[in-house]
């Protein structure tokens, strides 16, 4: 499952559950094969999901795909943008209806109150 260039840059690992979880994958790692994967490496992820994908443990494939999974929804939720979203301005009837409710409760114009309560 290769993420491409988009993930060369290390900002999902800054965030702390992404970096806890790849912390947990490194550990397996070491211990099922031996190899030391650095954090600063730029194909961290890709090396962390083929170690994952032809691992026998089944922690470190659970782990994987979690962390896959994550990075997926990330991207995803990243699409948006604010500017993607179109500026609808009110209704004019809307606009006035506030207005004339604001200028009846300063007039003075009090809510009655609901059966039961007593002053």
């Amino acid at each position: 499952m290769a993420m491409g260039p988009a993930r060369r840059d290390k900002d999902w690992l800054l965030r702390i559950e992404n970096l806890a979880l790849v912390r947990r994958c490194l550990r397996h790692i070491r211990l099922e094969y031996g190899v030391q994967l650095a954090l600063d490496a730029d194909d961290l992820l890709e090396r962390i999901l083929a170690y994952g994908s032809r691992s026998a443990n089944p922690r470190l494939r659970r782990q994987t795909r979690l962390l896959g999974y994550r990075l997926r929804c990330e991207a995803r939720s990243q699409g948006f943008e604010l500017a993607n979203v179109p500026v609808v301005a009110p209704r004019r009837g809307a606009l006035n209806r506030s207005y004339a409710s604001r200028n009846t409760a300063r007039s003075g114009v009090t809510a009655s109150k609901p059966p039961g309560l007593s002053d």
